[in-house]
């Protein structure tokens, strides 16, 4: 898997919220602790996955779908809800239909049959159960579909002119005299990233740092901010200048270094003051996996978590005062490289129309070990159908998506 940008660390679903339970502990981290295994325990989110036969279809088709719904922190079949439902919806959040099906051992299917007379545009499917309502409906699965009607095609056309460019310090603050990152991520009118280079100068016109993103829009420049700076960007194309997140005088600045190389993620703590008293919590899915309190000798402290305490997935590393307060937060992704191998074999390589096709499918484990599964497999023609190998899939779904807020574009392209 490729890495996986710090860009969008500030939108993770709110799992600390867990403060708000009522328990006993001694200490700040004993309750920190306690309060996500009582989450695990009391509230085990939902999630499901809509796996569709096509990306796009045509008004007077059916669109056929199998849903896949999981619950807790390890995604296994949900044993909670029964009925799942599903919503196709215009641009405009009307209401074109509503399924309920029935969930069997966290597996259903279903079908939408779209009327002639639909008109061309982009649609959105959503899943989600009542136990699902219960939470934010980030944690409702969505895909956009687009439906097309004769020869008139969806409304909108993709605006290059006009970008927006965010830059977000790492680990949440830029503090003096501290190297750190600055990610940044740009996007055009129509929600869709884009190219951008440019240069960071000081309030006194001097050229810092220069940087270039990756073709979705995102990347990452690392310098040290000084006190009492204030720093601004400068884009080439279009032309436009941002001012930086200003610069605190003093603080606590986390970076986190992932390798694929390593064993560890290496957590690099500095603090303005000295010998400085931290607790640090590492998690997926609610799954505390490293928890530490240290002292930052002077300044500066370094903190390896084995990633081999983790399970695949998104890790949030924050790091707390003493007394529980969380001071700043880093998101990074461990993939442990547990998917599945999947052999498909037809029974020969060519065949005669309306030919019988008699497919051997077969399934292991990282280990080669076979695996029972529960699978769906849609076939469809190459010639008339267009696969984007950056589209989501369950796995980026389950593991990656679900776990952020906001869009993500081409999912894929991070595995």
């Amino acid at each position: 898997m490729k890495f996986v940008s710090s860009i969008r660390f500030w939108n993770c679903l709110p799992i600390l919220l867990v403060f708000a339970f009522g328990f006993r502990a001694d200490t700040p981290q004993e309750k920190i602790i306690s309060g996500f295994k009582k989450y695990l325990e009391e509230l085990p989110q939902e999630k499901v996955y809509l796996h569709f036969d096509r990306p796009y279809y045509s008004a007077g088709e059916t669109i056929w779908f199998k849903a896949y719904l999981v619950a807790g922190a390890q995604h296994e079949p949900s044993p909670f809800s029964r009925t799942l439902y599903v919503d196709l919806l215009t641009e405009k959040k009307e209401l074109v239909k509503q399924l309920k099906i029935f969930v069997d051992a966290g597996s259903a299917n279903g079908s939408f049959h779209l009327s002639d007379s639909l008109p061309s545009g982009n649609y959105l499917v959503q899943g989600y159960t009542r136990w699902m309502k219960n939470f934010d409906t980030e944690y409702f699965f969505r895909r956009q579909i687009k439906i097309w009607n004769g020869e008139t095609m969806p409304d909108g056309v993709a605006l290059k002119n006009k970008v927006g460019v965010q830059f977000f310090a790492e680990g949440g603050e830029w503090v003096a005299g501290f190297k750190s990152k600055l990610a940044f991520k740009a996007i055009g009118e129509d929600g869709l990233a884009r190219k951008i280079k440019g240069k960071i100068v000081d309030n006194e016109g001097q050229s810092i740092a220069e940087f270039q993103s990756n073709v979705l829009g995102m990347g990452a420049v690392a310098m040290v901010p000084l006190k009492g700076k204030v720093y601004r960007a400068i884009i080439d194309d279009p032309k436009m200048e941002i001012v930086l997140p200003s610069v605190k005088d003093s603080g606590v600045a986390l970076s986190v270094t992932n390798a694929s190389t390593s064993e560890d993620v290496v957590a690099r703590i500095q603090s303005t003051g000295l010998n400085k008293t931290v607790l640090v919590i590492a998690q997926t899915r609610g799954i505390i996996c490293y928890a530490a309190k240290i002292t930052i000798p002077n300044t500066l402290s370094f903190v390896k978590i084995p990633k081999k305490n983790f399970p695949t997935g998104v890790v949030q590393i924050t790091v707390l005062e003493e007394s529980g307060i969380p001071l700043c937060e880093r998101l990074t992704f461990i993939d442990q490289q547990e998917g599945l191998s999947i052999k498909l074999e037809s029974n020969q390589k060519t065949f005669k129309p309306r030919e019988k096709v008699t497919l051997s499918i077969e399934v292991k484990d990282s280990k080669g070990q076979p695996v029972m599964t529960d699978l769906s497999l849609a076939v469809c023609d190459d010639q008339y159908v267009l696969l984007d190998d950056r589209r989501e899939n369950i796995y980026s779904y389950l593991y990656f998506s679900s776990e952020l807020r906001g869009h993500i574009e081409s999912p894929g392209y991070y595995f």
